[in-house]
Formats: structure tokens, C-alpha cells, sequence
């Protein structure tokens, strides 16, 4: 980053984020060809002090942009985490590495590197970071262990949905695996209700994933009618978190925290 632009923004680009880091540089980037000579401007190209600060002022307005939707990011991970400290029990992520994967359909099976000598049961949740995985099957050996993911997860489990400008989140929400599609959960929700596009869907399940509250199931990506009942009813296209992490190579298993205090 050279020149005039690159002065005015290497602070901004130096104090960005990760997620901004690349089109900061980008932009400034496109700024500094402010100073190349006239024979190799590309059309376009601000060649006059004037231009240049005009070119520059909207950058800035793209800049402003991007870290608005970066404090966005910001908070929904702020709001996973804050959900997550609330009532779950005490336990800590044993990191393992993924040795095979087997796609039977929706019964998407993980093997493990880890087993029983490492504390791991069957039944236990299996998680990438913030994101829900599965769990824990049988057979579970000294040394390895199997994982279902949750898109093989028989009937309903029990949600709560973070929405943009709602303090609060909407409970008693219940989700199904989508019959068409093994990426997908669907859920019905009345024709009034604000959740829309975007709203991120946790985990709130008592009987199935007691040890993980709060934990990202995933993110609303469609609201459409519900055929059954469209003037009543729209259905929810919830997209599963974990196909956007690489949990074909390493996830945790939630264990009891044994040394928590009482």
C-alpha cells in the first residue's frame, strides 16, 4: 500500500479484523493506483486530486460498511457464547482427530482417534467449536469412537432462535431433519412471527444434547410457505452449521468436567 490512500488507510487495515484484513487491502489498493503514471491508468482510475478524494470518500463509506457487518458477526458469536453459559453443566472439549468418514445417507458416521481410555461414552456431544456435530454411538473402543452426526437424528429436537433486534430469543421452537435435503432442518412457525433470514437456531434440547445449550444448530436460510397450511403456517429452511467447518478432519467430545467446582 503506497502513496496518499496507503497512508490514510494502513492504520485501519493494521487494526482490522481478519474477515476485513482482505478487502481493506483491497481497497486500498485500488486507491494507491491513484499514483501511477497516466500511459498505465486504467479507465476509471482517479488522475486528479479531486477524483482522488471523491474515490477515497467512498471508499470510506465501503469500509464502514464492511465493519458494520463485522460488529454484526461480532455479536451473533457474542449471543452463541452468552447462550451457552446459561445452565450448561460443567464440561471440557477433548479434541480428536476424524480417521474415516461413512455417508450412508443421512447417517453420516465420523471415526475417532480417540476412545473409552480417554473418557469418551456413547451418548456424549460431539461439537467444532461453537457448532453442533453429533454424537457418540456404539461400539466404542479404547482407542477410537464412532460419531453420528445430527442430520441422522430421528424426530424433533428443541430450539432457540437468536433474531437481529430482539433482545430476547423465541423458545419453543421444534426442529426436524428435512425430508429432501440431509443439510437441512426444518421448522413451522406462525405466519406472524419476526424470525426470518439470517436468525441463528440453538440448541435448547434436554433430553437429547443436555450437555451443549447453546451450541449453533444453524442458520435460518429460507422462509417459505408451509403447503400443509399456508395461510397459517411458514416452514423454516434451517442450514446445519457443521457443513461449514471442517469436521471431516478435527471435532471435540464434550467430557464432564470433574475438576469444575461444585
Amino acid at each position: 500500500v503506497a502513496g496518499l490512500p496507503g497512508k490514510v488507510l494502513k492504520p485501519v487495515v493494521d487494526l482490522a479484523t481478519l474477515p476485513l484484513r482482505g478487502p481493506v487491502y483491497s481497497l486500498a489498493t485500488d486507491l494507491a493506483e491513484g499514483d501511477t503514471p497516466p500511459e498505465f491508468v486504467h479507465p476509471g482510475t482517479p488522475t486528479t486530486i479531486a477524483e482522488l478524494r471523491d474515490a477515497y470518500a467512498q471508499r470510506l463509506v465501503k469500509i464502514d460498511r464492511l465493519e458494520q457487518a463485522n460488529d454484526q458477526l461480532k455479536q451473533q458469536l457474542e449471543l452463541i457464547e452468552g447462550v451457552r453459559n446459561i445452565d450448561a453443566p460443567d464440561t471440557r472439549p477433548l479434541t480428536a482427530k476424524v480417521t474415516a468418514y461413512r455417508d450412508p445417507g443421512p447417517r453420516q458416521v465420523l471415526t475417532l482417534n480417540r476412545g473409552s481410555r480417554q473418557g469418551i461414552q456413547s451418548g456424549m456431544t460431539v461439537v467444532y467449536k461453537t457448532v453442533l456435530v453429533g454424537r457418540v454411538v456404539e461400539p466404542v473402543g479404547p482407542s477410537s469412537a464412532y460419531v453420528e452426526l445430527v442430520t441422522g437424528h430421528d424426530g424433533g429436537l428443541q430450539v432457540r432462535v437468536r433474531q437481529d433486534g430482539y433482545a430476547e430469543p423465541f423458545d419453543n421452537i421444534r426442529v426436524r431433519p428435512s425430508e429432501t435435503d440431509d443439510e437441512y432442518f426444518v421448522a413451522e412457525v406462525p405466519k406472524d412471527s419476526p424470525i426470518r433470514t439470517g436468525a441463528l437456531v440453538l440448541l435448547a434440547d434436554v433430553v437429547n444434547y443436555a450437555d451443549a445449550p447453546g451450541f449453533l444448530l444453524g442458520v435460518v436460510e429460507q422462509k417459505i410457505d408451509y403447503t400443509p397450511d399456508p395461510e397459517l403456517l411458514d416452514q423454516l429452511q434451517i442450514r446445519l452449521a457443521l457443513f461449514d467447518t471442517p469436521y471431516r478432519r478435527e471435532v471435540a467430545v464434550l467430557l464432564p468436567d470433574e475438576d469444575a467446582s461444585p
